[in-house]
């Protein structure tokens, strides 16, 4: 696919030219305006003071404390050349860290034999070991891949609501920027849409599951376990009838204790990918079934009261 390689090849210029640009830029206004992402600022800073303290008590401030003074109290605000490169460094190894436990490949053997399995809409199977498909008995599809990753992404998109405005503006059009771009790229190599138009038209229609995506879920959380696991059965398991609701259950127990876990997670570790995802989506099914057997003898089955 020409224009994926091409977005490939850019990028990787963009990241080698912004970190070109950054060493000619004045010590000052380097350390002034790098977020708080990397360690750079710290280390220069710890240089500078160690090798005016060994020059010599001084009665005056020295050049290190005279830096210390210009620099104001960094944040991550996402602007400038440094920023705005440290966000898209960023959100690439957050992406990769959402996007693989649902991954899948297509056999080219098999497209070519004509014996590449279909659902019965007509979607292509590939073959996957990931542990969402392996747990939840999802099929390593398209449509399977881009629901998991999309719902592991808004776990975060709702913790980086707590950024400053600007930082998370940057941080969340960069990170779906990749997933767009990783979305095309499949679209092209697993299942051969080499058409831009087909490509595009399928793009906007994931677009708009994604702003249904945002609300459902956001409606679930606000609203109670119960909302948000109808969001999940609607969303991962296209509102079939015939879904196991432990596996729901368990979808919307990890969405929970991510949540908890991503908001007691500093805003810097939350911008490079640090520790994002601590809880397992196996660990969520002992929890499960410790609640399932708890209230077991609570529930009313079909024809109980009739035979009363």
């Amino acid at each position: 696919m020409a224009c994926s390689r091409c977005g490939v090849h850019a990028r990787t210029l963009l990241q080698r030219a912004a970190q070109q640009q950054t060493q000619f830029l004045p010590a000052n206004s380097r350390l002034a305006r790098l977020p708080t992402v990397t360690s750079v600022p710290q280390r220069i800073a710890t240089q500078t003071r160690r090798e005016s303290t060994q020059a010599g008590p001084a009665k005056t401030k020295t050049s290190a404390n005279k830096l210390d003074d210009s620099i104001p109290t960094r944040k991550i605000d996402g602007t400038g050349l440094v920023g705005s490169y440290a966000i898209y460094g960023g959100t690439h190894q957050v992406y990769k860290k959402v996007a693989q436990p649902a991954a899948y490949s297509i056999s080219e053997v098999d497209r070519h034999n004509g014996t590449l399995e279909t659902l019965e809409d007509g979607e292509e199977v590939g073959k996957s070991e990931g542990t969402w498909h392996k747990l939840l008995g999802l099929p390593p599809t398209f449509s399977t891949w881009s629901q998991v990753t999309m719902l592991r992404m808004y776990v975060l998109v709702a913790r980086a609501r707590c950024l400053e405005p600007e930082a998370y503006q940057s941080w969340y059009h960069q990170l779906l920027n990749h997933f767009f771009f990783d979305c095309e790229r499949m679209m092209d190599i697993n299942h051969g849409l080499t058409a831009k138009s087909q490509r595009q038209r399928f793009l906007k229609d994931l677009f708009v599951q994604w702003r249904g995506l945002l609300a459902s879920y956001d409606e679930g959380i606000a609203r109670g376990d119960a909302v948000l696991a109808s969001a999940v059965w609607r969303n991962l398991y296209k509102a079939k009838e015939d879904v196991d609701y432990r596996n729901v259950a368990a979808v919307v127990s990890w969405m929970r204790a991510t949540l908890w876990d991503l908001e007691r997670m500093k805003d810097e570790d939350l911008v490079i990918g640090k520790d994002l995802f601590r809880k397992s989506l196996e660990s969520q099914f002992h929890i499960v079934d410790t609640q399932i057997s708890a209230v077991k003898d609570q529930v009313v089955k079909p024809g109980d009261n009739k035979s009363k």
